[in-house]
């Protein structure tokens, strides 16, 4: 082409997947319970 007005635009974008609030507070409040747990049983002892 000679008139030079070839116009080329790449565009490139990736999802980054973000975990729901409500999953990591259901993790968040496991933890916390067996940390609980534990420990009692850990001063039982």
């Amino acid at each position: 082409d000679g008139d030079n007005d070839d116009m080329i635009v790449r565009i490139t974008a990736s999802a980054v997947q973000v975990p729901e609030p409500g999953t990591l507070a259901l993790l968040g409040l496991g933890l916390a319970g067996m940390g609980i747990r534990f420990g009692k049983r850990l001063l039982a002892a």
